[in-house]
């Protein structure tokens, strides 16, 4: 169903996540498919630092139609891995221009390594916003889905990682002023020492 859902003309690419397999991609990429196949390739999901990973990620954006990367959690293979992954949508020789990004959290099973059943799942709502994909709409980077455009991805040194892009909104959190917690100390410290003293009283009685 997979194939059906993403409306790919190719899943052969779709890999289980090895950085070799990564590595060989730009070998791979131009000996299979023809242009204007739809293909998935799941791979690492962190940038990787070496020549060949940037070559890689490189050719994604520049010679094929990068579409979507959707972030795996980690534990969706466990109990074989336990690494973070993401799935690259593309159409090769095609051009890239936007990038949707998607946060994914859950897919319906533990992330241990028993991989329950689980009411968790954000595969429904992944393939309702891949059907109804619009680049130019609310783009709100502190959601699961949002665009990323290719310059900034270029920028970033062709970087596909979410975590680059993805804006973490932290709530402040509030403390009592130092006197404060000063004073609340030493009411519980009296209240400690009050309850000791008349534990002793009832042990000498």
């Amino acid at each position: 169903q997979f194939k059906e859902r993403f409306q790919l003309t190719d899943t052969s690419t779709l890999n289980f996540p090895q950085i070799a397999e990564i590595g060989s991609f730009a070998t791979t990429n131009r000996a299979h498919g023809k242009d204007g196949t739809s293909e998935a390739w799941q791979i690492v999901d962190y940038p990787g630092s070496s020549k060949a990973h940037k070559a890689v990620r490189k050719l994604m954006v520049e010679e094929c139609g990068l579409q979507a990367m959707v972030s795996l959690p980690s534990g969706v293979f466990k109990p074989y891995a336990g690494v973070s992954t993401g799935i690259l949508f593309f159409t090769k020789g095609d051009t890239t221009d936007k990038v949707w990004f998607y946060d994914m959290q859950a897919d319906g099973l533990s992330l241990d390594d028993k991989r329950d059943p689980v009411e968790e799942c954000d595969i429904p709502d992944i393939l309702e916003k891949w059907a109804n994909l619009d680049p130019s709409g609310e783009n709100d980077r502190t959601s699961k889905a949002f665009f990323v455009d290719k310059d900034e991805i270029v920028g970033n040194d062709f970087d596909l990682s979410l975590n680059r892009y993805k804006e973490i909104v932290y709530e402040p959190i509030a403390y009592d002023p130092p006197l404060v917690i000063i004073a609340q100390l030493k009411e519980l410290e009296a209240k400690i020492m009050s309850d000791l003293e008349d534990l002793e009283r009832m042990l000498k009685e």
